[in-house]
Order: structure tokens, then C-alpha cells, then sequence
């Protein structure tokens, strides 16, 4: 993956995602304003609707008590449709930056978009 050809990307692992941001950190120079344009869908959405609901419920289906999930965002995870890779978010400190993917959860008819950091789910949109 030299290269990426962003306009033509339809679709993402998270391995290439971790890549991106690896290269990012490092201090290479990746033009991340093509992701905002496109819809470009993450292959393993699977893996990741589960890690996200495991954030929600126990594996005996009752609700943690440390639940990051409002109303809406559950409603967003009961009607799951799939992820999209929405670029970079710089949750860095003090002038450092460092950059974590930013993904939006699809559902029917809303979508919610968060970035997962430091052991902890942010929700931003």
C-alpha cells in the first residue's frame, strides 16, 4: 500500500486503517481530505459491532452500568447497517498530535460517529 488512491476507495480493513494512522503519528504527509468526500464502508463491520456492543450489554445481555450509549446511539446498534471510515481525529494533548480513526455507525435512518482512545469510546457526532 504505497499509495492510496483515495477518490477511487470504496472500501477499508481495519488493517489499512491502522496503517494510515501509524503513518500519520509517524509524521508522513497523507491528504486525509478525500475520506470526508467519499463513503468509504469498513470490510470487517462485524468485529466491530460486536466490540460495540459488548460496550453496551454483558455477555448475559444485561445493560453495563459504565454504558457509554445513549438513547439514540442504541437504537443506532439494535438497527446496525455498518461502519464508514470517516478519516482522522487528532485526540492528542499539549501541541502533540496524535491522530485516531474516526468512524461513523450506520443504522436505518441516523448514524452516530465516534473515535476510541486511550481504553475509551468518544462519542462525537
Amino acid at each position: 500500500m504505497k499509495n492510496l488512491e483515495l477518490e477511487q476507495l470504496q472500501e477499508i480493513s481495519t488493517k489499512e486503517i491502522k496503517l494510515i494512522m501509524r503513518r500519520l503519528n509517524d509524521g508522513q504527509k497523507i491528504d486525509m481530505g478525500n475520506y470526508w468526500n467519499n463513503e468509504i464502508m469498513l470490510t470487517d463491520a462485524k468485529q466491530g459491532h460486536e466490540f460495540l456492543l459488548n460496550l453496551w450489554k454483558t455477555p448475559t445481555g444485561s445493560e453495563r452500568k459504565n454504558n457509554p450509549f445513549g438513547y439514540r446511539e442504541i437504537e443506532i446498534l439494535k438497527d446496525f447497517k455498518g461502519f464508514r471510515f470517516m478519516g482522522q481525529y487528532d485526540a492528542g494533548l499539549y501541541n502533540k498530535p496524535f491522530f485516531v480513526p474516526l468512524y461513523e455507525v450506520i443504522g436505518n435512518n441516523d448514524g452516530f460517529q465516534y473515535y476510541y482512545s486511550g481504553g475509551k469510546i468518544s462519542i462525537v457526532g
